[in-house]
């Protein structure tokens, strides 16, 4: 998690009067551990903070809604953890709760200094709440999103926020701006990333080449194409320069569904036999690719690689299972 991240859940400790052992010790951790998450050399995941929450006794709303104000107001002495709360109002439905947050954002995006509180690193933690509410977000922050894409597509240097921020939309995002970042980072030196900012780029490649599958046709769109192949050699140079293993296994299993999906496109017998797709399938292993297709049956999975949305042609038992694919 980023540090606005540890400073919320540092702030809403002190604000419920735990120390950093007592916290710890009903989080079922070390202090050692505990620590390290607060300093930053231990990355905190969901689940970790889904138990910090309820040690807390709030939800996720409240958390990002503190977090928000928290960036915004840059300061932890002028702000009043009961009123944050108070504010979030629990018993409203979380669109309303959506809605004011991002009224609020917008408000004090218009009264800041710029250059003392940029946009896009203000946006930062709206832009997260999409991975508590994707389905509120999507029936209001589309245009917001493209219109944020839009401001950084301006800048001629993209910071680790921008990556960060890009990466997460970009679901979310029209198919003139992706194409339009994919030229630009396409452009972007690997050797110019630092230690510090690769995992954003390994984020935004991911979440491109995932983009690009979902609406994967050779056939119909030659631009999906080009920019696959393109994004996955990049990510290989990358990849090179980092040797970073956990993405490198994010972008095997990409590859091979990569092959998998052109072998379907480029044959048309087996284009022809095709009677019925699995729509969603989030690529975990080789062996839940080649039980999906087995099973004819649609199937959505959750998976530790990311959410690799892609569409799959299911040609029943005429396909041959190992097409490109290692047992």
């Amino acid at each position: 998690m980023n540090k606005e991240f540890r400073k919320t859940l540092k702030f809403l400790r002190k604000a419920n009067h735990y120390s950093q052992k007592e916290f710890a010790k009903k989080a079922n951790m070390s202090h050692s551990s505990y620590n390290r998450i607060e300093n930053g050399s231990r990355i905190i995941g969901y689940d970790d903070l889904s138990i910090f929450l309820k040690i807390l006794n709030i939800d996720y709303f409240d958390f990002f809604s503190c977090l928000i104000q928290l960036e915004v107001d840059s300061t932890l002495t002028t702000l009043n953890y009961q009123t944050i709360l108070k504010e979030s109002k629990r018993d409203e439905p979380n669109l309303n709760k959506i809605n004011k947050s991002f009224d609020y954002f917008k408000k004090k995006i218009n009264s800041l200094e710029q250059d003392k509180y940029p946009i896009n690193t203000i946006l930062t933690s709206y832009i997260q709440l999409s991975f508590l509410f994707p389905k509120e977000l999507q029936q209001i922050s589309s245009n917001e999103m493209n219109n944020i894409a839009n401001d950084i597509l301006q800048k001629n240097y993209w910071t680790p926020t921008d990556f960060f921020v890009i990466a997460i939309m970009t679901p979310n995002l029209n198919a003139k701006n992706v194409d339009t970042i994919t030229k630009k980072t396409l452009m972007i030196n690997p050797l110019t990333y630092t230690m510090n900012n690769h995992k954003y780029i390994h984020s935004l490649l991911q979440n491109l080449i995932d983009y690009y599958l979902v609406n994967f046709t050779f056939y119909e769109n030659e631009l999906n194409q080009s920019n696959l192949k393109n994004l996955l050699n990049y990510w290989y140079e990358c990849l090179e320069i980092f040797n970073d293993m956990e993405a490198k296994i994010i972008y095997n299993h990409m590859q091979d569904m990569f092959k998998f999906l052109y072998a379907l496109e480029n044959k048309d017998n087996i284009k022809k036999r095709c009677d019925k797709r699995v729509k969603g399938l989030t690529f975990l292993g080789i062996n839940t690719l080649k039980e999906a297709i087995e099973n004819e049956s649609d199937n959505y999975y959750n998976g530790k690689f990311g959410k690799l949305h892609c569409v799959i042609t299911d040609t029943s038992n005429n396909i041959n299972q190992n097409l490109f694919l290692n047992e």
